[in-house]
C-alpha cells in the first residue's frame, strides 16, 4: 500500500521505513525470542503440534490483515479519479513493465534476494540444531536472531538519514556490499559462535536498505513508470511482486528438501522411550549417529531425539543459511547500481501533475492540488470526529444525571 498512500518521494520513504518497522519488531519478537526458547522445545518434530501453532498465528494475523485494507488510504488512486480515466487492457500493462529497465531490474532483483532469504529462513532451525548449537538447545537461535538482528533496531534511526543524503540506490548498494561480507565471515567458519555472530551484526547492518527503503524506490518506479506510459501499472507491478514470495516461499522449501535429501540428511526421531528411539535408528542403520543430550518432554508427552548429521549435509545447511547470501548480495548490488530513478523523480512528478490538472480542466472539473485537497479532507474529518465526540460526551451526560453537562 506504501506507493498509493502518497506522491511525495520523502514521506513515502518515511512511511515505508515505519512499514517495516512493525513488521521486523513482531517478527523480531516472534522470531528471535518465544519461538526459539519456548515454543520450538515444546513442539519439536511433533507435526500435529507444528500445525497447531501455525494456524494459532494465521488466526491472529487475519483480524490486523483487515485493518489494513479496509483503513490504509490511496491518495494516489483519489488522484486519478479527478480526471476522466480509460481502462488500460492487461496486456498494455505487461508490455509497459517488462519493457521498463527499471521496473526489470527490480523485480529481477527482488526474485534473487528472495530466494536467497527464503532458503536461509528455512535453514536457521537446521543450521542452528546441527551446525551452530545442538538440537532444540532453545539458546543458539535466540543468540544469532537477537544479536544479529540488533542493526535491524538500531537502523530505524539511521537508514532514512542515510538514504535522504546519499540517495535510495547508493545506500542501497553499499549495504549490499556489507551484507555480502557480513556473510562472507559466517561463511568462513560457520560452527564458530563469535565470528558468526559478528558475521551476522555486519550481515543485517548492510540489509537496513533493503528491510527500510526498497518499498519506497519500488514505489518510485511507479511513478517513473506512469510519466512514461502515461497510465498506472501499479496492479500488476504489485501482484507480480506478491507472486514472488507467495510462489517462492514453497519452491523454496522445495529447494531445501531437495538439498537435504541429496546431502543423506537423518531426520530427528520423535519417540515415547529412549529405547523406542534406539530401536527407530538401529532398524534405519543410523544408531551410531545418535546425538545424546538433553530430551525435553513435548505437550503430546513424547520427546525428540536429534541426529549426528554428515560432514556433507552440514556443509549443504552452512552453504544455504549463509554461503548463497554472499553470492545473492554481490548480485543484488551490482542489479540496483543502475536503478537510478529518483535522480529524475521530482521533474517526472511535476509533469504527471500537469497532465492531470490539463485533463481535468478539460473536462470542466475545477482542479485542486493533491495537498490542497487533503488538507481539506483532514480539516473535515477532524470537524466530524469533535462532532462525534461531543455527541457522545453529551449522551454520556444525560445518563449520569444533567448537572454533569452544565
Amino acid at each position: 500500500m506504501v506507493p498509493l498512500s502518497t506522491r511525495n518521494s520523502t514521506q513515502r520513504a518515511v512511511l515505508a521505513v515505519f512499514n517495516q518497522v512493525a513488521s521486523v519488531m513482531v517478527t523480531g519478537i516472534l522470531a528471535a525470542l518465544i519461538f526459539p526458547t519456548v515454543i520450538l522445545p515444546i513442539i519439536g518434530s511433533s507435526k500435529e503440534a507444528w500445525i497447531g501453532a501455525m494456524s494459532i498465528i494465521c488466526i491472529a494475523m487475519f483480524p490486523l490483515m483487515l485493518l489494513e485494507y479496509y483503513y490504509t488510504k490511496e491518495r494516489v488512486t483519489e488522484e486519478l479519479g479527478k480526471t476522466e480515466t480509460v481502462k488500460v487492457p492487461y496486456i498494455m500493462q505487461i508490455k509497459a513493465v517488462f519493457t521498463d529497465k527499471y521496473m526489470l531490474l527490480l523485480l529481477i532483483y527482488f526474485l534473487i534476494y528472495t530466494v536467497g532469504s527464503t532458503l536461509k529462513n528455512t535453514a536457521l532451525v537446521y543450521y542452528c540444531n546441527y551446525v551452530l548449537g545442538t538440537y532444540n538447545d532453545g539458546v543458539t537461535q535466540m543468540l544469532l536472531s537477537v544479536i544479529g538482528g540488533i542493526p535491524m533496531g538500531i537502523g530505524i534511526f539511521a537508514v532514512w538519514p542515510l538514504a535522504k543524503k546519499f540517495g535510495k540506490m547508493n545506500v542501497s548498494v553499499a549495504g549490499f556490499i556489507l551484507y555480502a561480507l557480513g556473510s562472507a565471515i559466517c561463511w568462513m567458519v560457520p560452527s564458530n559462535m563469535a565470528v558468526v555472530l559478528v558475521g551476522q551484526f555486519i550481515k543485517n547492518i548492510g540489509g537496513l536498505p533493503c528491510a527500510y527503503i526498497f518499498m519506497s524506490l519500488f514505489a518510485d518506479s511507479f511513478d517513473h513508470l506512469e510519466w512514461k506510459t502515461g497510465y498506472r501499472s501499479d496492479t500488476l507491478a504489485m501482484s507480480i511482486y506478491s507472486t514472488i514470495v507467495v510462489v517462492l516461499l514453497g519452491v523454496g522449501v522445495a529447494i531445501f528438501n531437495a538439498c537435504l535429501n541429496a546431502s543423506g540428511y537423518i531426520p530427528p526421531v520423535n519417540a515415547e522411550t529412549l529405547a523406542d528411539a534406539e530401536a527407530i535408528l538401529a532398524q534405519n542403520g543410523w544408531l551410531s549417529q545418535l546425538a545424546m543430550g538433553e530430551y525435553r518432554p513435548l505437550v503430546d508427552g513424547t520427546f525428540t531425539v536429534g541426529i549426528q548429521q554428515s560432514e556433507t549435509t552440514l556443509g549443504v545447511i552452512a552453504f544455504l543459511f549463509v554461503g548463497l547470501e554472499v553470492i545473492t548480495g554481490v548480485i543484488s548490488a551490482v542489479l540496483l547500481a543502475f536503478v537510478g530513478v529518483e535522480k529524475t523523480l521530482k521533474r517526472k512528478q511535476n509533469m504527471i501533475r500537469e497532465r492531470q490538472k490539463k485533463a481535468c480542466e478539460a473536462g470542466g472539473k475545477i482542479w485542486v492540488e493533491p495537498e490542497v485537497q487533503l488538507e481539506l479532507e483532514q480539516k473535515a474529518a477532524d470537524e466530524e470526529a469533535e462532532e462525534i465526540f461531543r455527541k457522545e460526551l453529551k449522551s454520556r451526560c444525560e445518563k449520569r444525571g444533567a448537572r454533569l453537562c452544565d
